[in-house]
């Protein structure tokens, strides 16, 4: 008789194991990561900029459409180390879109051209209970928009390096577990954009050309509590870390009344998005280091004083 209640009991074990793997399952699948690029018809102009002159010197050593800029050199990587002795209290997810265009129109003017930039910025969210209709609850939503001051604009026009801020930021519900006594949460955005083209007759896939982070500490997720709106307001318009190359354009041909004419592409891209979110701070490795040796590398003891311990 004993041999038959074991029996039952490990039918029963297996049973409830199942019925635990397949609610997992059912769960994830009403999680929807989502991502939006925007982008117009030439959104972006240069038309408030002040005309520039070139000293004698520059002019002549100017090579217009010159494919001179090392890409290799952007930014190599950001390091962030999150502690695996708890997952509980931490979790990884990752946003992309692919073989989006930077520029409205080819042109003919090299593979840097910044006429008709579309790409303004992107937004990413995190969807629960998803629906078939698309009905969804929003756990976050975070902007990001390129910056487009006038010294920005400069920059990009003269450097072809562009930056991106955080333009809004909406938390309701985290991934992990969060502490009752201390409902905050941390969250690492991880941003990379990369272009394949061809220059000179060579191929380049996937090539890095921009790195990004932002980093939140402590967001409240109460908002019944104290400070609650403004610090989101606070984090409003806020650099990230890090900038981007303007994305190379491909050469290629197009045709014209006379034949086929040399140009340059539309600027093909990846962006991708990592996010780290931790409701524990000791969990964070606060040490961020641009590997390129043309980037300035900040070290453990500045981030300390913006992040705290």
């Amino acid at each position: 008789m004993g041999k038959y209640v074991k029996l039952f009991l490990l039918i029963c074990s297996v049973l409830c194991l199942l019925s635990g793997t397949i609610q997992a399952q059912s769960g994830s699948q009403a999680e929807k990561f989502e991502m939006k690029i925007d982008a117009g018809r030439n959104a972006l102009s240069f038309d408030k900029l002040k005309v520039q002159k070139l000293p004698d010197s520059e002019k002549k050593a100017t090579t217009r459409g010159a494919s001179g800029i090392l890409i290799s050199k952007v930014v190599e990587g950001i390091q962030k180390m999150i502690d695996n002795r708890q997952k509980k209290y931490s979790s990884s997810y990752n946003f992309s879109k692919k073989d989006e265009r930077f520029y409205q129109d080819i042109s003919g003017d090299g593979p840097f051209d910044p006429t008709g930039i579309r790409f303004t910025g992107f937004t990413v969210s995190r969807l629960l209970n998803v629906q078939e209709g698309g009905a969804a609850d929003t756990a976050f939503t975070a902007r990001f928009t390129m910056d487009t001051e006038l010294e920005d604009l400069q920059e990009m026009l003269n450097n072809g390096i562009f930056r991106l801020s955080l333009e809004s930021l909406t938390l309701k519900k985290p991934r992990v577990a969060v502490p009752e006594k201390d409902s905050k949460l941390n969250m690492d955005f991880e941003i990379s954009i990369l272009s394949s083209f061809i220059n000179d007759g060579d191929m380049n896939r996937e090539v890095l050309v921009g790195k990004f982070i932002y980093s939140v500490r402590n967001a409240p997720l109460d908002p019944n509590e104290p400070g609650y709106a403004k610090y989101y307001e606070d984090l409003q318009n806020t650099s990230c870390i890090g900038q981007s190359f303007l994305v190379p354009r491909s050469a290629g041909y197009y045709k014209t009344d006379k034949g086929l004419a040399k140009c340059w592409g539309l600027g093909y891209y990846t962006i991708k998005v990592a996010v780290k979110e931790s409701s524990k701070n000791n969990f964070v490795d606060k040490l961020i280091n641009f590997g390129s040796e043309d980037m300035m590398t900040l070290g453990k003891e500045a981030l300390r004083k913006k992040f705290g311990n």
